[in-house]
Formats: C-alpha cells, structure tokens, sequence
C-alpha cells in the first residue's frame, strides 16, 4: 500500500507500538515525510506486524516491526531487498529477527560495528593539496558520481537524487578539491538528535594519501562544532577503522547485520 500522507503513516506505526515488538525502524517524522512527498514510501500490514518499503533505483530499502516471526503471503519481494538490523548483545528479540528474515529468504552479506566520538574530542588536520569545503548546489552530480564509483549501489546507503540535493542545501556534505577542481572526496553528514553520524566518506582512488580523508574527518567535526559523532564500519575496512581508532573513536557495544534478498 502506498502511504499518501504522515498521519496514514504514524497510524500505521502506532498499531505496532506494543510490549515485545522487534523493529529496526527509527526513522524521524522529517524523513518519512519527506519519503512520503516523493511517493518512495509503501507498507504491508497485517495483525502481527508492519513492513515499510523505500522504493529506490531497482531496488528497496526495509524496515520492519514484527509482534511474532511470522510473515503471510505477501508479493512484495518481486524486485532486491535490503534490512539492515542494529542490535546490542542483550537484545535477544533483534538476533532472533535476523535468524527468521534469513529463513525467508535473505542472505548476510556482512556485519558492522559502530563506533562512537566522544562530543568535543579533538581532531587535527595535515597538510594536503586538497581543499575541503562545502559541497555546492552544482557539484551534486560529480558527488552522486563519486559515491557511486566507492559504494555498493544496493547496500551502500547512498541517498537518493532528492535525498542528496536536500543534504546539499542543508550543508550535510562536505568535499576534498584537488588543486585542478577536481572533487577528490566527500563525507556525508547525517544528524541524529543532538549527535551526528558520519554517514559516507571515500576519497578517490588517485586522490588517496594525500591526507584527504584525515581533513575530510577534522573539518566534519569542526563543522558540527564537535557533537558526537557515530560511524559505522565493516570489520574488513581496516582502513576506515584505523582512521576512525586514531581519531579517538571507540566501539559502543553495537553491531548490525546487512541482509540481502535477491
């Protein structure tokens, strides 16, 4: 079912609200309206639980709230579906949600750790003949471009077109520039409450050690006026993790699994 408006949406999401409900659907009222404006949000619903679907490019994004693990007859597994499932050790119910969407069907492709800044930690730049500065209106087509040459296009998080001009307009990316006018690397801001997170950041190929992604994360953070900061990182990106563990970064106990269903 297509969602038309927030109030459909949050009634949706209210009927689901109980004692026991396994979720991994956090989203803020913003997000989900603007989903809804962009005709990219859908759900299926039944007595013990509620999927949302986030259409995009040949593929979806799921999120889900489950009373029992059960799931009826429901066609809306007709195209690639990504879940991506947080949890801390003590969370029994979330192990036991990743378990049942592996019996329908879905595979791990691979688990993430975050990991988290303290607020106020200080973060030192080097020198670099890139230039980090704020992404402007026009660059978004280079930056779409770069995210998708360094991520996964179904299980990279990339945002949609919409999605990445809004982040633009509202100074949420920042890029590397080589001396030529190149973008050479970008990092993508997401804002959680009082904290940020640290949603992408890639330095191109070429563009590599020449402490691009170093100044990237200081002015990220000197951006944010040093919040909070949370990332979250493959075990096998040691590159990424050896940066973020230099900076003074340090796991909070948890960890998500990223499911794929073909």
């Amino acid at each position: 079912m297509q969602i038309e408006s927030y109030e459909a949406l949050s009634a949706c999401i209210s009927r689901h609200l109980r004692r026991g409900v396994a979720t991994n659907a956090f989203g803020a009222k913003e997000a989900y309206i603007k989903e809804i404006k962009e005709k990219a949000l859908s759900v299926e619903e039944w007595d013990d639980g509620l999927l949302l679907f986030y259409q995009r490019s040949g593929y979806q994004r799921m999120q889900f709230y489950l009373q029992s693990l059960s799931l009826p007859e429901f066609g809306c597994f007709s195209q690639p579906t990504v879940t991506e499932i947080a949890s801390r050790e003590k969370d029994s119910a979330l192990h036991q949600a990743t378990a049942f969407w592996q019996s329908q069907g879905f595979s791990l492709l691979y688990e993430r750790q975050r990991l988290t800044l303290a607020k106020q930690t200080p973060v030192a730049s080097v020198e670099s003949p890139l230039c980090v500065r704020l992404v402007g209106p026009e660059e978004a087509p280079a930056v779409a471009a770069l995210m998708r040459r360094c991520f996964d296009r179904i299980t990279g998080c990339l945002p949609a077109q919409w999605e990445l001009c809004d982040d633009i307009e509202k100074e949420n990316l920042l890029c590397a520039v080589a001396p030529s006018g190149e973008i050479a690397g970008l990092l993508h801001i997401g804002r959680e409450g009082a904290g940020t997170q640290l949603r992408h950041i890639a330095v191109a190929e070429n563009f590599r050690r020449q402490g691009g992604a170093q100044n990237l994360l200081a002015a990220y953070l000197q951006h944010t006026q040093h919040a909070r900061s949370v990332v979250w990182v493959r075990p096998d990106n040691e590159a990424g993790r050896q940066l973020y563990l230099n900076n003074g970064y340090q796991p909070d106990g948890w960890r998500s699994a990223v499911l794929y269903r073909p």
